[in-house]
């Protein structure tokens, strides 16, 4: 078996983050009032309004520890000179697997409902004619699809997920 490789060398955090990561408990005192998104806004827009020499101190920190980074990457490169392909082999079988996770039919944690395997089953009608996953938003009408289904097909899909459930060992919730 082959020796176990260390982890590469981080690069560093860029003068934008470092400048968020300083600014941010400032602002939050500041202004308690404003939501994490208007926190970045704000933050945002500061930085946009910085002149160069107030971004000196951020980018100069950042340059110094690229420095240092490249000096660690050739230094990682030359001792593990495949290291890059074999990280980019792993993200491709770690998206291969999530894709094809995606496409069975997964263990919700508090079971089947008949409305859930409905919409499942639209969402992957969706996603066969057009080869796109159905945008979140449409939810509320797989909903409202459902909602007005006739007690028939409401008792069927109830029965489906019935049957997952207890092949699972839950029951039928809704």
């Amino acid at each position: 078996m082959g020796e176990e490789r260390e982890a590469p060398p981080k690069k560093p955090t860029q003068p934008y983050i470092k400048f968020t990561i300083a600014r941010r408990p400032a602002i939050k005192q500041e202004r308690p009032e404003l939501k994490a998104k208007e926190i970045m806004s704000a933050m945002g827009n500061e930085w946009s309004q910085l002149d160069e020499a107030a971004k000196k101190p951020y980018v100069d920190e950042y340059n110094a520890e690229k420095a240092e980074y490249d000096k660690k990457i050739a230094a990682y490169d030359k001792k593990y000179p495949t290291w890059r392909e074999e990280e980019k082999a792993v993200k491709a079988d770690l998206k291969k697997d999530k894709k094809e996770a995606n496409g069975a039919i997964k263990k919700r944690p508090r079971g089947y409902t008949g409305c859930s395997l409905f919409q499942y089953a639209l969402r992957k009608q969706y996603e066969s004619r057009t080869g796109k996953k159905l945008p979140i938003k449409y939810t509320v009408q797989l909903t409202t699809q459902w909602k007005e289904l006739s007690e028939e097909r409401v008792a069927e899909w109830k029965a489906k997920a019935s049957e997952l459930n207890a092949a699972a060992g839950e029951e039928e919730s809704g």
